[in-house]
């Protein structure tokens, strides 16, 4: 995805030139705070350049060129010494890291073998568990079937009730507008021929 990606905008200074103006900075006495506008305002001035960054635009150049200034003053102390110190810190290094190695594998050796299980009681183990989730997976398969067979009875019978509530609305408007019927007539029904004509009407609607 990054070998796609435009590169920015050609900065207006080198590394070398950026060291000299962060020289300088540190070296005016008139200055109390190194930031980065104190930096471009030495720049601009060395090298005649009229360069706006934008805030913390140049942070990360100033400290990689400080990082490498203190690099090359490192190098330059250790270039310094005799030579006959630096080839006994080699003697001495190298004799170190092969101490290092020989504890790090002897380490290693001491935890392998108190790691190690015989193969059967891995075997075994291995099998143990495989036996158990298979167990598990049986069971949780069966409670999901009952689960979903109680759901669908759960459906049925609400829908029956469904249905009977509407039988029962309907039987319920049935002998209202009967009884409202024989009001206005004059006539009354009698208990008999009332529980006559409900027993037709629910045997009409298929109770």
């Amino acid at each position: 995805m990054n070998a796609n990606r435009k590169p920015g905008p050609k900065l207006p200074y080198t590394d070398e030139m950026l060291e000299k103006a962060v020289d300088m900075v540190e070296a005016d006495p008139d200055v109390s705070e190194f930031n980065q506008k104190n930096v471009v305002e030495k720049l601009n001035l060395l090298y005649g350049l009229k360069y706006r960054p934008r805030a913390g635009d140049m942070e990360c150049n100033i400290i990689r060129v400080l990082k490498l200034r203190e690099d090359r003053e490192a190098r330059s102390k250790i270039s310094s010494l005799p030579s006959d110190v630096v080839a006994k810190f080699d003697a001495s290094l190298k004799d170190f890291r092969f101490q290092g190695l020989l504890n790090i594998s002897d380490a290693h050796v001491t935890l392998i073998e108190q790691a190690q299980i015989p193969l059967v009681e891995a075997e075994h183990e291995v099998c143990r568990m495989r036996a158990a989730y298979d167990a598990e997976r049986a069971a949780r398969l069966q409670e999901e079937k009952r689960a979903a067979a109680f759901e669908d009875q759960t459906l049925r019978l609400q829908k029956k009730l469904g249905a009977a509530e509407r039988k029962v609305a309907r039987l319920e408007r049935k002998v209202q507008a009967l009884s409202y019927s024989g009001a206005k007539n004059g006539n009354s029904i009698s208990k008999e021929d009332l529980a006559t004509l409900i027993g037709e009407i629910v045997a009409k609607n298929g109770s």
